[in-house]
């Protein structure tokens, strides 16, 4: 099985904690997704957010659209779920 290419971003630290968006080219089937996982640094688990067709451009996967994205708030009820995960 091919090992997917990640892309890290650093996201905006909430409640003192760091937080990451990593998109992931995954195969399913026939056909390749890319899909945004949200990670906290420290925890070992990750909230899916966002699974797009790969084929299909999404500007909201791109760095720029994922950091807006973060600015205005649309991660911080993922943030405080993976706060709970302890």
């Amino acid at each position: 099985m091919k090992v997917p290419v990640a892309t890290t971003i650093s996201l905006v630290s909430y409640s003192n904690e760091e937080y990451y968006a990593v998109v992931i080219p995954e195969d399913l089937g026939k056909k390749t997704f890319n899909c945004l996982w949200i990670f906290r640094k420290g925890c070992g688990m990750a909230y899916c957010s966002k699974s797009k067709l790969s084929y299909k451009d999404d500007p909201m996967l791109t760095i720029d659209g994922i950091k807006t994205l973060d600015l205005i708030g649309t991660f911080d009820d993922i943030k405080e779920m993976l706060i709970e995960v302890e």
